[in-house]
């Protein structure tokens, strides 16, 4: 679960933190990075990094603070801009900000961009179009988010009632 993943990664960070602080710790830690072999794949220190801010990105938004988030969300998205649930969660944090429309649905092509099957990307562009008054471009992105996942209710639901009113 996504809480098992965050739960792992904090002890990861936590443990690295502990290592380095100290000069012993960190001079071992140096000592076996000489060590390993150039044939090894090493993990790229910027794929932890830019988990650590997305970590700390839910946790804001779980709190109800966009602004934290959306800013823990942009230097995710930054550090690795080819993952589309980094620049997914900004358009969400964005959204839920006054005035931040247009930046949230420009997030939020970005990631249609990277993972363009996604319907739930779909569908929350179409919430973010409603929520500026472009209701004939919402209801193209519902579409658009059936025609990935026809199983997709919040789509459905939002694509039925815009339909009623028509």
């Amino acid at each position: 679960t996504l809480n098992e993943r965050l739960s792992k990664l904090f002890s990861a960070l936590n443990y690295a933190y502990n290592t380095l602080k100290n000069e012993k710790g960190r001079a071992e830690y140096d000592n076996s990075i000489f060590k390993i072999k150039k044939s090894k794949k090493v993990k790229d220190p910027n794929i932890i990094l830019a988990k650590g801010h997305f970590t700390k990105g839910i946790n804001d938004f779980q709190q109800g603070n966009f602004w934290g988030a959306s800013d823990s969300f942009r230097v995710a998205a930054n550090i690795q801009p080819r993952e589309a649930v980094y620049w997914a969660h900004l358009s969400l944090a964005l959204s839920k900000m006054p005035k931040r429309t247009k930046e949230a649905e420009e997030a939020m092509l970005k990631a249609i961009s990277l993972e363009p099957k996604n319907s739930d990307y779909y569908m929350h562009l179409g919430l973010i179009l409603l929520s500026s008054g472009l209701k004939l471009r919402a209801i193209r992105e519902f579409e658009n988010a059936l025609k990935f996942n026809p199983d997709n209710k919040k789509a459905r639901i939002e694509l039925d009632r815009l339909k009623l009113k028509e």
